[in-house]
């Protein structure tokens, strides 16, 4: 592979759209290695809730796994089981982590392949968004996390109205955004005071960088059944259940893991709090409502190739037009 005019390919999308598996694909075409751009497959542990694995893939795929990465059918993904059940994991630290894995894959004449389906972190990387390395505050967090979201735009208000009112209306909804920016703003007294952009950002305009952003989508209804199978086969797993389990018997585990995907719920029903049946129904609504926000983000993404899965023989002609344009 030529890389002397670096290239760097994002493939992105929601929950289901077989992002990974396209990657691992190409892998067999292209020389490359990929880093991980999701905020749960950090962690230590969660191979399963993480979806860093699937109980119908194990029986095709090999595993090596180390800290920080795992070498998947001879494959290096990088971003997997950084940090421990108990850590915080930033979007500043995903920029940090993954500036200098992208340098040291160009420099082994490969191809970086950003995979994801946070699509914050993927625009923090590239610079398209900014973001903070002001420390996370615990108590406020807590105090914040029972408003409504009308509360919390006000509560933004008070520290930096302009900063809000410029805000996209999906952010000026979205609590978790909400939250963090009245944490910036509470410190720096205004938003714009306390973010960054991504030293890629410059670096991609001068050494005339050529990024090729896949965005992979389908339709909602197609999304949600691939979802809900998904949940229905991991929840009746006992590899679900050793997860949880190993979750329960933790200390200080990450206050936000645990209000996470698959794993509040989870921890209720392993604790006889509720049955199987609303295991299984919550979590599909969450899984629903989180594949909506992401097709949202996605769609807000100023580069990118939209890929309908739902076509009849899209990753063989991906894959074809991808060789021709690296190899």
């Amino acid at each position: 592979m030529n890389m002397l005019n670096k290239e760097l390919l994002v493939i992105a999308g929601p929950t289901g759209s077989g992002k990974t598996k396209l990657a691992l694909n190409l892998a067999r075409q292209i020389s490359l290695e990929i880093i991980s751009a999701d905020s749960r497959q950090v962690y230590k542990d969660l191979d399963y809730i993480s979806n860093r694995r699937r109980l119908n893939d194990d029986q095709y795929m090999q595993f090596s796994k180390q800290d920080n990465y795992w070498i998947q059918n001879n494959i290096k993904i990088h971003g997997y089981d950084v940090i421990d059940l108990h850590q915080h994991y930033s979007v500043g630290q995903f920029v940090d982590f993954s500036l200098p894995m992208i340098n040291n894959i160009w420099e082994l004449n490969q191809l970086p392949v950003i995979v994801g389906g946070t699509g914050y972190y993927i625009d923090a990387l590239l610079g398209i968004k900014s973001y903070s390395q002001i420390a996370q505050d615990s108590d406020l967090r807590k105090s914040l996390a029972t408003k409504s979201i009308p509360e919390l735009q006000k509560k933004l208000q008070e520290f930096d109205p302009a900063s809000f009112e410029s805000m996209p209306v999906h952010e000026q909804l979205n609590p978790h955004r909400l939250i963090r920016y009245i944490e910036i703003a509470r410190v720096t007294g205004n938003i714009k005071q306390g973010v960054i952009y991504s030293p890629l950002k410059e670096f991609i305009k001068k050494e005339n960088i050529q990024i090729k952003y896949l965005y992979l989508f389908n339709n909602l209804p197609s999304l949600y059944q691939g979802v809900d199978v998904w949940v229905s086969q991991l929840i009746n797993s006992s590899e679900y259940i050793n997860e949880l389990t190993l979750i329960s018997k933790s200390e200080d585990v990450n206050r936000e893991l645990l209000a996470g995907l698959l794993i509040k719920e989870g921890l209720q029903y392993l604790q006889n709090e509720i049955s199987k049946e609303e295991l299984y129904r919550t979590n599909c609504s969450r899984l629903h409502h989180y594949i909506r926000r992401q097709l949202i983000w996605f769609n807000q993404s100023p580069f990118t190739q939209k890929i309908n899965i739902s076509d009849h023989g899209w990753e063989d002609q991906l894959i074809l037009d991808l060789k021709s344009r690296y190899n």
